[in-house]
């Protein structure tokens, strides 16, 4: 009968729903496989080897093998095996079974019956584990979930399956064969099945060190010296109690986790059995009958396994639940550091009120809060659908490129405003206008719209090199609201430029105010004062005065007098280069201070704004045109000197000398 006992095995993952025609056929197909035909011969001697050496442990007279190492070998292959490869593990166990009994002198009905029973035990475990997502021994209800599977359902069936062949066969009694083929297969997949889990568990060989390699021998051996001690003691004449025992493999569990405890219980579980069977030890010197003596040598190696394994996971449990609050609070932490930077980040935007400004103190901003490669902030064009890069870190080169709605990430975001993040982005993906300024790789990206009154004003962009760290939910809702906040910001800058340029800026004439030409004018002088010898130009002041500008209003009225002067104001801003300082110096005076322009340049252009405002045709508020000259007097200081105090001065004098001479006129002096 011992010569009957080898195998199990699986038809199917019954968590994948397959149907049984679908197995077969996936069965037959894994079979005519080459991997699949390897696979079954190697399992075939794998299978055998371990039942030669169970004739160490033959129960006499019963000749059962007190302990089944191959039940164990079935269910370990099958559970690391992926179910296709089953139908071939199952192979290579029939046929090992079929042959060892046969070569036994075993008739062939109960050759049938032995092949049957040892392939619907390990079968029936590894299908029902698979069902309930049994991985490995990580938690305490794993180790529930195999001992009552693995070792007390599918041993239980298999032995049915085995002594009813049996019994028809040879006429063995039915329940002590029963009971010690059910104690050999549930001792086989206890001391071996752990065993082929135990490489899944070593997730970190790089922690192996030198002394905790010298703990592990040192235990191994002490272990092993404990057990020989208890159940051989003819070898020292030493009789010592198995408690010890169960305290090593505690220790065992508890220092190296389940690897540890498979191994305690493997060597335990053969040390134990082959010691009761010889006769001696604890166990032997309490019970004469064989049957009675291997009976509690497997509930000791049960005692053994669920005592260590137990321990193993429960502290792994621990360890795992510690490292996930540790995390939880690691990243609670990482939480509240970038929700600080947030608001360091509205802090920081919010000290500029200048638009230019502003733009550069975004991206420097963000990038204190979420780390990036690359940041751009991109600003809508007024009266266009696109936008202009503003402002940049990683790649200067973006600034001023224009992103067309839809274009690439960023125009997405521009078209839709749905902020987009993206793991892994082509060159090919990105706005075709950044293509050729852009590192030629793949990058993780993340763009966000910075929304005012329903449009998107401007994106906030950021890019990765590292594809591996691609940005996170945490850092995609910093950026979020680093946008809420950058709206704001733009919003209170732009009312606030609005409101500057009013302040600044004569409403009837649309040119500065006399406000700003002081202020102007006297940055320029304290300017001027500081610049070296020989690196000053030479700097002009136009002062024009509209000629009998009270008339116009005495005779056409107020409104006409202000179309004239709004008219004006429109011909000397275009007349006018952007550097020079123009305003509405009072009343009909007006004034303009060119810089580089010496005197002969500043009288070409007053002459060129007289001669255009003279031949300017303006609608009065009557409807009927009317015509007006303007006079002009011109001062100019060269670059050898500092001050340009009293140039307004002077240009007052030559415009009375354009006054006095008949008006109309340009006049320097």
């Amino acid at each position: 009968m011992q010569e009957a006992r080898t195998g199990t095995a699986g038809m199917a993952d019954l968590s994948e729903g397959a149907s049984i025609g679908r197995t077969a056929w996936q069965a037959v197909r894994s079979l005519t496989e080459a991997r699949g035909t390897v696979l079954a011969v190697a399992v075939a001697f794998a299978y055998t080897l371990p039942a030669r050496l169970s004739l160490l442990f033959i129960l006499e007279p019963a000749n059962i093998a007190g302990i089944w190492p191959p039940a164990g070998i079935a269910v370990g292959a099958l559970l690391v095996s992926a179910p296709r490869r089953w139908p071939a593990l199952l192979m290579g166990i029939a046929v090992a079974v079929w042959i060892a009994n046969l070569s036994a002198g075993m008739p062939a009905g109960m050759t049938v019956g032995f092949v049957i029973a040892n392939l619907a035990g390990p079968l029936l475990a590894a299908a029902g584990l698979r069902a309930f997502g049994f991985v490995r021994l990580t938690t305490v209800r794993d180790v529930g979930r195999f001992f009552a599977i693995a070792v007390l359902v599918a041993p239980a069936i298999g032995a049915t399956i085995g002594t009813a062949s049996a019994a028809l066969g040879s006429g063995a009694p039915f329940f002590p064969t029963w009971l010690l083929w059910f104690l050999g297969d549930a001792g086989g997949v206890m001391a071996i099945a752990p065993l082929f889990l135990v490489p899944s568990t070593l997730r970190h060989p790089g922690a192996i060190s030198w002394p905790r390699i010298g703990e592990a021998v040192l235990l191994a051996a002490l272990l092993v010296e404990i057990t020989v001690l208890a159940f051989f003691p003819i070898t020292s004449g030493i009789h010592l109690a198995a408690y010890p025992v169960f305290l090593l493999v505690v220790i065992a569990g508890v220092r190296f986790g389940t690897a540890g405890a498979a191994l305690a219980t493997f060597a335990i579980a053969i040390l134990t059995v082959a010691g009761t069977i010889a006769g001696s030890g604890p166990i032997a010197a309490l019970n004469p009958d064989p049957g009675v003596r291997i009976g509690q040598a497997q509930v000791l190696i049960a005692v053994v396994f669920l005592a260590s394994t137990l321990m193993a996971t429960a502290m792994a449990e621990r360890r795992a639940a510690a490292d996930a609050l540790a995390a939880q609070m690691e990243r609670e932490a990482a939480r509240a550091s970038r929700y600080e930077r947030v608001t360091a980040f509205a802090r920081e935007i919010a000290r500029s009120l200048d638009e230019a400004a502003l733009f550069q103190h975004i991206v420097q901003a963000a990038a204190d809060v979420v780390r990036a490669d690359v940041i751009q902030l991109t600003v809508a064009t007024p009266g266009t659908s696109s936008h202009a890069v503003a402002a940049a870190i990683g790649a200067p080169a973006v600034i001023g490129r224009v992103i067309e709605s839809g274009d690439g990430i960023t125009g997405s975001v521009i078209r839709d405003g749905v902020p987009m993040t993206l793991g892994h982005v082509a060159l090919t993906d990105r706005a075709q206008t950044m293509q050729d300024v852009m590192p030629d790789m793949p990058m993780a990206i993340t763009c966000a719209p910075i929304i005012s009154d329903g449009a998107v004003v401007a994106t906030l962009g950021m890019a990765r090199f590292d594809l591996l760290h691609p940005f996170a939910p945490d850092e995609v809702r910093a950026i979020g609201m680093m946008c809420d906040l950058s709206a704001l910001a733009l919003t209170n800058s732009h009312e606030f430029g609005q409101v500057h340029e009013r302040s600044i800026r004569d409403a009837l004439t649309g040119v500065p105010n006399r406000r700003y030409f002081d202020l102007s004018l006297e940055q320029l002088s304290a300017q001027r004062i500081r610049q070296p010898d020989g690196s000053r130009l030479a700097v002009s002041i136009i002062l024009f005065d509209l000629d009998h500008f009270g008339s116009v209003n005495k005779e056409r009225g107020h409104a006409t007098g202000d179309r004239v002067l709004a008219a004006f104001g429109e011909i000397l801003a275009s007349r006018l280069r952007r550097a020079d300082i123009v305003a509405r110096y009072g009343g009909e005076e007006f004034v303009a201070v060119l810089v580089g322009a010496d005197q002969a340049g500043a009288q070409l252009v007053a002459e060129e704004v007289r001669t255009t405002f003279a031949q300017a045709s303006v609608v009065g508020h009557d409807g009927a045109p009317i015509r007006c000259t303007v006079s002009a007097g011109v001062a100019t200081i060269g670059p050898e000197e500092a001050s340009i105090d009293g140039l307004i001065a002077t240009a007052d004098v030559a415009l009375s000398m354009a006054k006095r001479a008949g008006r109309n006129q340009v006049t320097a002096a």
